[in-house]
């Protein structure tokens, strides 16, 4: 026997079956009315077109013919040239006219599909050509100086029949118009009558769309907590990333204070042992009396050479660890101070030697000294570390050369330009825009997390509060151009999370 569980599930399975079904239906009936909707205003709004295109049409050519008819045109000439007999005046004038009357009847003979129309104009044409034949016969008169007396007992000018005719067809284009706005009438009509009952459809659709939405309402309730649910965990992910990548970033640079540090300590301590050594013969010998004039002076010349070494190796040493304990106070604090661009970045590219000795690849810097930039020191440092690091990863294959160029100048007083450009592979078009995005990568199983780029994009525009342009080609390199501001606002701006380079590109 059914559980009443399995009874209330199918009767839910098939109420929303039910509702599915109807609203199919509804949705359905719809559409197949508003496809009979749209056939028919589709039908209805050509023929209406149509009907106003041929309209306007013929509306032009009457306009044109009582033009070259009425006053200023054939016949208004044709009387003036008999009056006047002023042949050279008139003539061009009187030829025109008639061309143009000709070719505007052509065209309006082939709008005009009404019988009336035709009649009228071809009484008008019939009138008009008449007139064309008067006006040739007084061509020669007025050439022979006969008077308007004698010309006109010979044309018998009546300028009455094309005007009746002209008339006539204008008569017509009144009716025209009428037929127009009745088009236009029924056209609204129709229109009413289609949208009262596509309203009705829709009412209907709407009731039925209703109830499935209600019944599926909880379930996308549900999905959307779940999408919550996982974006939640993906930026849990991207900011626990984001924290390993840092103490990556920590890590590497306590790397380079090691192996950096490692070689004036190095020569430092071979030089206090040497020294030790050779004070302890020359105490020896100086115990047994047997230490000579020549003895001491080389003593003091190794303890001369000795101590110079230490000196040298100890400054040395110093100034790299100085150096390298002030990128990481800016990577970790990220405060804002002024600072000298051209040194900061010698000092940038001194904690990645240790990356930059495996690679053949060149570093040229081209930046003014003295140049200063009030901004993240600690931010300006991952960025140039980001670019240096990706350029390392995916402009060049193992043991390449080639060369990376970065240059700063300044605009102006307010806005600084550093260009990092690369002689490497390049970057193919479709990929400009991919490479900001976070996780893209073409190089995942190197060791790129698709971050780097990212992130110098986030730095720049954010922190920063400077633009980012890619221009590259593949086979031509890349080139990145960064314009900044050499001035932050006073505001306090949050320091992004720094990170290792782990990069996109091709």
């Amino acid at each position: 026997m059914p559980s009443p569980a399995s009874e209330s599930a199918a009767h839910h399975r098939s109420q929303t079956r039910l509702i599915t079904l109807g609203s199919t239906v509804v949705i359905l009936l719809l559409l197949l009315f508003g496809a009979l909707s749209l056939s028919r205003f589709q039908a209805a709004e050509a023929a209406w077109e149509d009907h106003n295109a041929r309209a306007t049409a013929i509306g032009q050519a009457q306009t044109e013919i009582a033009r070259h008819i009425g006053y200023g045109g054939f016949i208004h000439n044709f009387k003036n040239l008999i009056l006047r007999r002023d042949l050279p005046r008139y003539q061009a004038a009187i030829e025109a006219d008639i061309a143009g009357f000709r070719a505007q009847s052509e065209r309006l003979a082939q709008l005009l599909n009404v019988p009336t129309d035709q009649v009228a104009l071809a009484q008008l044409r019939a009138t008009l050509e008449d007139y064309a034949d008067k006006y040739r016969l007084a061509v020669p008169l007025v050439a022979a100086g006969a008077t308007p007396v004698e010309i006109d007992a010979v044309v018998k000018i009546d300028d009455q029949p094309a005007l009746k005719a002209l008339n006539q067809l204008n008569s017509r284009a009144m009716v025209r118009a009428q037929q127009t706005q009745a088009t236009a009438q029924t056209l609204h009509n129709e229109a009413i009558r289609f949208s009262r009952l596509g309203g009705a459809l829709m009412l209907i659709a709407l009731i039925a769309a209703t109830w499935a939405l209600l019944r599926f309402l909880n379930h996308l309730l549900v999905a959307k907590q779940q999408i919550e649910r996982a974006l939640a965990q993906q930026q849990q992910m991207q900011d626990e990333l984001v924290q390993v990548e840092k103490l990556a970033a920590l890590g590497a640079l306590v790397a380079g204070v090691a192996h950096e540090v490692n070689t004036p300590i190095g020569v430092t301590l071979s030089a206090a042992t040497h020294l030790d050594a050779e004070t302890q013969k020359t105490d020896h010998a100086y115990q047994a009396g047997e230490l000579s004039e020549e003895g001491l002076s080389d003593y003091f010349a190794t303890a001369r050479q000795a101590t110079q070494l230490m000196s040298l190796n100890s400054q040395r040493a110093s100034d790299l660890i100085q150096s390298f304990k002030q990128i990481a106070v800016d990577q970790t604090g990220g405060e804002r101070r002024s600072f000298d661009v051209a040194q900061y970045i010698d000092e940038v590219l001194l904690s990645l030697r240790p990356h930059l000795k495996k690679s053949p690849v060149l570093i040229r810097v081209d930046c003014p000294p003295t140049l200063m930039l009030d901004s993240l020191p600690g931010a300006f440092s991952q960025v140039l570390t980001n670019l240096v690091m990706n350029a390392l990863l995916h402009a060049f294959e193992p043991e390449q050369s080639g060369h990376i160029d970065i240059s700063v100048a300044a605009i102006n007083s307010t806005q600084l330009r550093l260009t990092f450009s690369d002689d490497g592979k390049g970057i193919a078009p479709e990929l400009h825009t991919r490479v900001f995005e976070p996780f893209f990568t073409t190089r995942r199983a190197n060791g790129g997390s698709g971050l780097g780029l990212h992130i110098v994009h986030n730095i720049v525009t954010q922190a920063l509060k400077g633009t980012l342009t890619l221009h590259s080609r593949v086979g031509e390199g890349a080139t990145f151009t960064l314009l900044l501001p050499r001035s932050l606002a006073d505001t306090v701006v949050p320091a992004p999370a720094l990170l290792s380079p782990s990069e996109s590109r091709t």
